[in-house]
């Protein structure tokens, strides 16, 4: 074993990481400017939603996937985070086949609010995520009832024109119970 030989190495490999370090950070710097949104400025989102629901008990009777309208506003609080709030419409019910029945389930409602931090990957780019709570309501056969969850997801925007983005993302509750939930999610931003 040469003492002087693995000493060197040991000093190459850190120079090599000390140098990703700083040119990361320096990347990062200079790039803050271009990806900072400001303060003051609202939105309103028009989206549709597809949610889909698993039982995920022992005795799993499968997954239904009913649909919503979503109406979302929310405003930039600070740079590159902002506060929303939304309600949502049922669009479409979905059956699966339980006991011998044809159980149809329907959202009647869905509503919450969510912090949405973003960030511009380009000029017509956007990477943002969501965390929030909601409150979901459902109908089937067996009546009506309700869940709060925690919602958490990840989603990217695509700006063609000024105060015009169509999004998409992927959210998914706090499973509750023994269902699991999660929406596909593909809209339009307007900016005011």
């Amino acid at each position: 074993m040469n003492i002087s030989t693995d000493f060197n190495l040991i000093t190459k490999l850190t120079a090599k990481k000390m140098k990703v370090i700083v040119f990361a950070a320096a990347l990062l710097v200079c790039s803050l400017n271009a990806v900072a949104q400001n303060a003051d400025s609202f939105y309103s989102e028009v989206a549709y939603s597809s949610i889909k629901i698993k039982d995920v008990s022992s005795s799993s009777v499968g997954a239904v996937k009913p649909a919503i309208a979503r109406f979302t506003i929310g405003g930039v609080m600070v740079d590159n985070l902002a506060l929303e709030g939304f309600v949502a419409q049922s669009l479409k019910s979905d059956s699966v086949y339980v006991d011998g029945l044809n159980d149809t389930v329907t959202v009647k409602a869905y509503y919450g609010i969510a912090l949405r931090p973003f960030v511009n990957l380009s000029d017509k780019f956007e990477l943002y995520g969501r965390l929030g709570s909601a409150q979901v309501k459902y109908e089937d056969y067996y009546g009506k009832f309700g869940n709060s969850h925690l919602l958490y997801g990840i989603g990217l925007g695509y700006k063609p024109k000024e105060n015009l983005k169509f999004v998409a993302d992927y959210t998914q509750l706090s499973t509750y119970g023994e269902t699991k939930s999660s929406l596909i999610t593909v809209g339009m931003r307007l900016g005011f």
